[in-house]
């Protein structure tokens, strides 16, 4: 009988010390390269906090990143707004983790519409003007667009447009004249004021990015103590915080909250009037 005792309890033991392999995936815009620099120092953080080992999954967009979640061969995501309404309106084993702070402390941010600025197009009865969009599934792309066109009685109906893959892109069809207008995040498109380009509306503030991950494989237990990890890092009002994620990426280096499905009802209020592209 203590035998038994001792086997079964150094077969646990070892079972709990097992490294649990985490398969994350990051934005499906960003290149390999800014990759290793945006998201690893990250992944190495909650590597050293936590009994996992993470697995980069590379994915072509976010539709692939959506059913590679739906199908657990991605574990943990690092989604936008809308991407994750539709994962979760896809799939209910996928749940959210955390959301991501702004410079300022601010948990959302804004789409920008911009042109050149000497185009001397105005928005109100806008007709086949050519625009550069993210993603069919980036927040500041179809979606974003069509309602602020919406306010201006307008319509990507009477507008043709493309999907260019990333906001860069965006702001980059549009300096090259390849698109009259553009739209992409705020923050991005700030930083190409230099290409004299104008902000000519702004989007109502959506929710931020967030952590997601799906339920169906990892232990309940890890997901927790990711969630505590990153949530006890406070870098905007504590140095030492700070010095730990200044090598992060722009986008996670500023701290976390909490992540509730119900952030993002604003997000399936607007997909009840605009219906995204096939």
């Amino acid at each position: 009988m203590f035998r038994y005792f001792v086997i079964s309890f150094f077969t646990v033991s070892v079972l709990m010390a097992q490294t649990q392999t985490i398969n994350f995936a990051p934005l499906p815009m960003v290149k390999s390269q800014k990759l290793l620099e945006q998201y690893l120092p990250m992944l190495k953080y909650l590597e050293s906090k936590v009994n996992i080992k993470f697995n980069i999954i590379y994915a072509r967009n976010y539709d692939d990143i959506i059913h590679k979640l739906g199908n657990a061969q991605i574990d943990l995501a690092f989604l936008g707004p809308l991407p994750y309404v539709e994962a979760t309106s896809r799939y209910t084993h996928i749940k959210p983790l955390v959301r991501f702070l702004d410079p300022k402390g601010k948990s959302h941010y804004t789409c920008s519409m911009f042109k050149l600025i000497d185009n001397p197009l105005t928005l109100r009865g806008l007709h086949k003007k050519h625009f550069a969009l993210t993603q069919k599934y980036s927040t500041c792309g179809y979606l974003a667009t069509q309602k602020i066109l919406y306010d201006y009685n307008s319509s990507l109906k009477q507008n043709p447009y493309r999907f260019v893959g990333s906001h860069t892109n965006a702001i980059l069809e549009v300096v090259l004249g390849n698109s009259d207008i553009g739209t992409a995040k705020s923050s991005i498109v700030e930083q190409y004021s230099h290409f004299e380009i104008q902000t000519i509306a702004k989007s109502e503030p959506f929710p931020s990015f967030l952590l997601v991950y799906q339920n169906q494989k990892i232990n309940p237990q890890t997901i927790l103590q990711i969630k505590q990890a990153l949530m006890q890092l406070t870098p905007l009002s504590n140095p030492k915080d700070a010095n730990i994620t200044k090598s992060w990426g722009k986008n996670l280096k500023y701290g976390v909250i909490a992540a509730k499905d119900s952030d993002y009802s604003i997000i399936r209020k607007l997909l009840k009037s605009i219906e995204l592209p096939q």
